[in-house]
Order: C-alpha cells, then structure tokens, then sequence
C-alpha cells in the first residue's frame, strides 16, 4: 500500500510539473523568395502575356526547411529556418515578378494559380541544382523553355558559379537564391527582347 502511495505521488509530481512548465516562444524564422520592390507597369507599353509553369525542383529540396550541401554531397537542414510556402511556388512567384520589373512590360500568371485564357506565353523551367553548399557558394543550373502562342519557343539554359552566402546566415542564403533567381529572370527577359 505504502509503495502505491509513493508510486501515485511521484506519478502525479511528475504530471503536474509537464502541466506546468512555461511555454517556449518558436525561434524559427520564416523566408519568401521575390524582390521587395513591386514591378511598375508602364501605362503607354504594349503588355504580353505570359504563365510561369510550375518550376521542376531537385527532390531533395522538398519540404519547408532550407537546405545546404556539404563537398562530399550530403543534405542538411539548415538550423532555425524555413520557407514560408512551398519552394516551387516560391521560385515562380519570385521569377515572375523579376521577369515583369525587367522586361517592363510582360504580365504574367504564376503556378499554382491556373493558366489565363490569355496567356500566349508559358515558361517551363527545370532545376538541376538549386541548393547553397556549406563552403558558401549557391549553385543554380537551370534549362528553361518558353513555348510562345506564336513562332519559334525559346529555349537557354543558365548557370550561377559566382552567388555567395555567408554559411549558417539564412538571410543571406535567401538573398543569394534571390539573386540567382533575379539573374535567370534577366536572360530570360534579354532573350525576349531579341526576339
């Protein structure tokens, strides 16, 4: 009986202390990809359609967390952040409205919204490597092809070598990928502007 009392009061000593304790507020931080200036649409210009398809990730960039590569090829989270949305809807966000403030005159639609009807240009774009390396370096290589409603598409494929990142700075692996993003948005607007 006395070993049931004590077995009850450690028990319910226990439970009260789990009841009791202070929450812990949540250290992580949140990201979104895209420029903090919004595009300013000229009202004179000619405005093109376009619609960003749904951008093809590594698998290994899945999930909400930052990712980093290690030299000898391993993925890692990166402590105490995390996207704020799904990555692939964030590279689309974020390449349309680079694409739109460069171009200065191309309007478009982003997945996962659905494609307009007046959309004459989609842009398909495959990611081999979008990833930040623990030496500092963010590497992107891309293809890209823009099937146009008229005419040839255009196709370019794109490699960033010279993007860096501070290693364990979340705000400066954004800022990196950022870049990277704003660059493959410039050769995709040079390209429409040759044509």
């Amino acid at each position: 009986m006395l070993l049931r009392l004590i077995f009850l009061f450690i028990l319910s000593v226990g439970l009260t202390a789990c009841v009791n304790l202070k929450p812990r507020a949540d250290a992580t931080k949140t990201y979104v990809l895209g420029p903090m200036a919004l595009p300013v649409a000229d009202a004179s210009q000619q405005i093109e359609r376009g619609y960003i398809a749904r951008p093809q990730l590594p698998v290994y960039m899945e999930g909400a967390t930052l990712k980093v590569r290690s030299a000898d090829g391993e993925i890692a989270n990166l402590a105490g952040a995390r996207w704020a949305e799904p990555l692939e809807v964030g590279v689309a966000r974020a390449l349309s409205h680079y694409i739109e403030v460069q171009s200065g005159g191309v309007k478009s639609g982003f997945y996962p919204w659905s494609q307009s009807k007046k959309a004459a240009n989609t842009l398909y774009v495959k990611f081999y490597q979008l990833v930040a390396t623990t030496d500092g370096r963010i590497q992107v290589s891309a293809s890209w092809e823009l099937q146009r409603a008229s005419g040839q598409p255009l196709t370019g494929v794109f490699t960033t070598v010279d993007t860096e990142w501070i290693p364990g700075d979340a705000q400066s692996m954004v800022a990196g990928v950022n870049a990277a993003i704003e660059a493959l948005a410039g050769q995709i607007s040079s390209s429409l502007k040759k044509r």
